[in-house]
């Protein structure tokens, strides 16, 4: 009697069958892969940004509007009107702002005449500022503001134009700055971009979009990096450390901070990226980028 299993032929071609379709499939995930590394991920951005869009008086104390013009949600935590560094009034928030989302918020106390300062905080600790001037007893001069943008060629859609690059730093063909490098050397390397900050600005708001990548594991020992404002060869301002998270391929982030800044006139933004390696063994590949540099100032129109 014939036996019913699969012939020897069948079984074969089922075994190339399913060895080909097995090979097509990790082909396709180490394709993706490759891809993805190549391109480089985008990781979801939210971010604190607040602004305060205006001030008024009323006879329980001044009125200040606040919007959140970030893309998360923000807790309130306290309002000031500083004189110089002095705190003269303060309220403690407990109030929560959606993005897009307006709200007035009180200092419950008398203000004498004078220029002084609004301060707004964040629960994590994000700040917006605005300037008042008190003439008279209780009446309050409203200095309307609104954003100007200070840099140019912030998306490098027109290449290298108005930045200066510090080798290794280069606009890569999708438009962005770009360091990618294969080293066993430590170095620091900037770009940078002279602005005029207006009269009468009362704070200033950077951000960017970024990635740091390396490997191989253990080679690399710091990879930061830092935003700093110069005035001729001052720095007058400097940003918290952005540090590599130890990622091995490109993951774009989002970067804000708003601060304080009554310095107006010639300055210089210079972002640096600082690079500490391992002089042994196999080299470090290194690849970091930075897109849509955006720096606004408060100040009056």
């Amino acid at each position: 009697m014939a036996g019913s299993g699969v012939s020897p032929v069948l079984a074969s071609l089922l075994l190339v069958v399913i060895a080909v379709a097995a090979a097509l499939a990790t082909y396709v995930r180490v394709s993706s892969y490759l891809r993805s590394a190549e391109r480089g991920v985008e990781a979801p951005q939210f971010c604190e940004l607040l602004k305060v869009e205006g001030v008024r008086a009323e006879d329980s104390g001044v009125i200040v509007t606040v919007r959140n013009i970030g893309s998360a949600k923000l807790v309130l935590r306290a309002v000031y009107v500083l004189k110089g560094d002095v705190a003269v009034a303060a309220e403690k928030l407990d109030l929560e702002l959606e993005p897009g989302q307006v709200a007035d918020v009180r200092v419950s106390a008398g203000v004498q005449p004078g220029d002084y300062t609004v301060k707004v905080v964040t629960a994590t600790g994000v700040e917006a500022y605005a300037r008042l001037q008190l003439s008279g007893t209780s009446q309050l001069a409203v200095t309307t503001q609104h954003e100007v943008e200070l840099v140019r060629n912030g998306d490098f859609s027109e290449g290298g134009a108005y930045w200066t690059l510090e080798e290794p730093w280069v606009v890569d063909p999708q438009q962005y700055a770009r360091v990618r490098v294969s080293t066993n050397e430590d170095f620091a390397a900037s770009i940078y971009q002279d602005l005029v900050i207006p009269e009468g600005a009362t704070s200033l708001t950077l951000s960017f979009r970024y990635y740091l990548a390396a490997s191989p594991p253990g080679q690399v020992n710091r990879l930061e990096l830092k935003a700093y404002l110069l005035s001729g060869s001052n720095v007058v301002w400097g940003s918290a450390p952005i540090a590599w998270d130890g990622s091995r391929v490109p993951v774009w982030k989002q970067f804000a901070q708003s601060f304080s800044f009554n310095l107006a006139g010639p300055a210089t933004l210079k972002i640096t990226l600082t690079a500490d390696v391992k002089e042994v063994g196999a080299a470090s590949s290194i690849d970091a980028g930075i897109d849509d540099i955006s720096l606004t100032a408060n100040a009056p129109p």
